[in-house]
């Protein structure tokens, strides 16, 4: 009685400890994986640092409060100036600042846009590769209870002295290959759930179960549409902004100042004195030169890098249309040619067997060629899905909608 208990509780324990099923459609996969981004957590913190920086962030700065104490007034020490300056900002300078936040804050706001398309991306790929690791590992998994049936039959046969041991002994090197290839997949399949489960920050058991619907063509590339390409135009208007607010440092700076003073009378009485004036700091020696030289080059490298990004960006499209057309035609090749007449070839053998026409290693090698056809013919569609992924990423096709 104790010892049936404790295997109640052992089995109990064991069941509550393992991690709890969930299946998931790429679509969920994707959206979870957003929210339990880390970087795109970073990201929007610096959309809002970039908010905050425009609506506080001015050209004017602090006034100055001076006072002065001396003894024109005495024997002691006594107030007898005090003066408070406000240096006033260049012409356009705060037209020119509120231009150069909003920018920044745009190239954020589109960078952010970027990492969330980039997380899009990177869960579905990796949701792709777990659906079809698991499709291969099904079609392995369903060869080897064929395989097993088989092995069951040629013991049967053997046992009945109709075949030799030798048909029963390469059955059994089948079996072992296939199990060599089952666990590799299993491997493979386990080393993309892992990564699966850390990017979704998750202890359940993914399950893959719907893929995404995707478009039969991409015909055009709207490279305007780029979120990358949009803050990299806004990086070269912020360079503009900056340019304009170093090259007005090179003119006369204005400061208004306004002042009173105490001085001692013709009668002994305490005269007082106020008075407005306008200095200016001229810029003679410091004319700003070495920091608009570094701002205009550095908006120079800015339109050579969206010239860059552009063009890469065509090239690249190109480039994976045609090798998409490629991935089309071979797996209707591959369909046609091999994975139907493979499966037709394997089930003419079962047929012919079933009616004693043929025989163990017949039905043996119809059955392996038809496997490797179904896991070339599962490798071929996922590297189809997976490529024409990175092509909607490469025009910049959000998956999911965002969340308010």
């Amino acid at each position: 009685m104790n010892k049936n208990l404790f295997l109640v509780v052992l089995m109990t324990t064991t069941l509550a400890a393992s991690p709890q099923e969930k299946n998931y459609s790429a679509q969920t996969f994707i959206q979870k994986a957003l929210d339990a981004s880390f970087t795109l957590r970073q990201s929007h913190l610096k959309v809002q640092q970039r908010q905050a920086e425009l609506a506080h962030k001015n050209v004017w700065e602090n006034p100055d409060l001076s006072v002065q104490f001396d003894d024109r007034l005495g024997d002691s020490m006594k107030l007898t100036g005090i003066e408070v300056a406000q240096k006033l900002p260049t012409y356009g300078a705060s037209k020119n600042r509120h231009g150069q936040n909003q920018a920044f804050l745009n190239r954020a706001e589109f960078n952010n846009i970027q990492m969330r398309l980039d997380t899009q991306y990177r869960a579905a790929i990796l949701y792709y590769e777990l659906y079809y690791a698991t499709t291969a590992s099904s079609v392995v998994t369903k060869q080897y209870m064929e395989i097993e049936k088989l092995l069951n039959i040629a013991q049967a046969r053997e046992d009945a002295g109709e075949i030799s041991g030798v048909i029963q002994a390469r059955i059994k090197i089948a079996k072992a290959e296939l199990f060599s290839t089952k666990m590799r997949l299993q491997q493979e399949a386990d080393k993309l759930h892992n990564n699966a489960q850390y990017l979704l920050q998750t202890q359940e058991k993914i399950v893959p179960t719907k893929l995404l619907k995707l478009p039969r063509e991409l015909k055009q590339l709207n490279i305007n549409a780029s979120a990358q390409i949009q803050a990299l135009h806004e990086e070269v208007k912020a360079g503009s902004y900056t340019l304009l607010l170093e090259q007005s440092k090179r003119y006369p700076l204005p400061e208004l100042f306004a002042y009173k003073e105490r001085e001692e009378g013709v009668q002994n009485d305490v005269e007082e004195i106020y008075g407005v004036g306008l200095r200016f700091s001229l810029p003679l020696w410091n004319q700003n030169r070495a920091s608009i030289e570094r701002v205009r080059l550095h908006r120079q490298q800015a339109r050579l890098s969206l010239k860059e990004a552009q063009s890469q960006l065509s090239y690249t499209w190109q480039q994976q249309r045609e090798h998409f057309k490629q991935l089309i035609r071979q797996i209707q090749q591959h369909t046609e040619m091999i994975l139907l007449p493979a499966k037709k070839f394997y089930e003419t053998q079962m047929l012919l067997f079933r009616s004693g026409e043929s025989s163990l290693l017949e039905v043996l090698d119809a059955q392996a060629l038809y496997a490797d056809a179904q896991l070339r013919q599962n490798t071929l569609q996922k590297t189809r899905d997976i490529y024409q992924l990175i092509m909607m990423q490469t025009a910049s096709i959000a998956l999911v909608k965002e969340t308010k």
